[in-house]
């Protein structure tokens, strides 16, 4: 895992693949005790979630938050876990419900060439594409939202740098990736700023 920029607020889901109606379990942790804090779950429908506090301890050098909620409609939800009352934006993801999964076939492409995938997630911005516009601009990388898009083609060789993976529904992983496109490279990139972002990708040496 590539970290990039300051940034130290995670949040971990179990199950990371849930079915409707089924309790999730949020852990959220940090290396800095954060006052006043609370998760706000926002379902597919827009409409707020319930959402339990089950405690808040330490381990090792981290603060660690829990909290639980329903799941009880399929689509996405946005997970914002806040501080100060609400007033500081920690951590985000997004968790996609679903009954069942439907998988893409990878395809041939028309010539045979080496591809390097810059992935933003859903979450990113205007500002964020333009970061990965410069930063790719001397490498020639392909820019896109779409880890199916990322996945296939019958090339050579395949290199997926996946900016961000925690901020997708489902968070994307090198598993992800074997599974459902067999010979991807993978590499995650966690960057807080798209200045960060834009800086590691001009920098990166990564042999295909």
């Amino acid at each position: 895992m590539n970290i990039v920029g300051l940034g130290d607020t995670h949040i971990k889901l179990e199950p990371e693949h849930p079915h409707p109606g089924e309790p999730i379990t949020a852990v959220i942790t940090s290396t800095r005790a954060h006052p006043f804090t609370s998760l706000i779950i926002k379902r597919p429908n827009q409409e707020m979630a319930d959402v339990t506090f089950r405690g808040q301890s330490v381990d090792a050098d981290r603060h660690v938050w829990q909290y639980q909620f329903q799941t009880d409609m399929d689509g996405l939800y946005e997970i914002r876990f806040v501080g100060d009352a609400g007033a500081r934006l920690l951590a985000l993801r997004l968790l996609r419900v679903a009954r069942e999964v439907q998988l893409v076939p990878s395809s041939s492409a028309r010539l045979d060439y080496k591809r390097v995938y810059v992935l933003l997630p859903p979450t990113a911005d205007e500002s964020w594409m333009i970061a990965a516009a410069k930063g790719s601009f001397d490498g020639r990388f392909t820019i896109g939202f779409s880890a199916d898009d990322a996945g296939i083609g019958d090339f050579g060789a395949r290199h997926v740098l996946a900016v961000n993976p925690h901020h997708w529904p489902d968070v994307l992983t090198a598993s992800w990736f074997k599974q459902h496109y067999p010979g991807i490279q993978f590499t995650p990139i966690v960057a807080n700023a798209p200045q960060d972002l834009e800086a590691w990708l001009k920098s990166w040496t990564g042999d295909l």
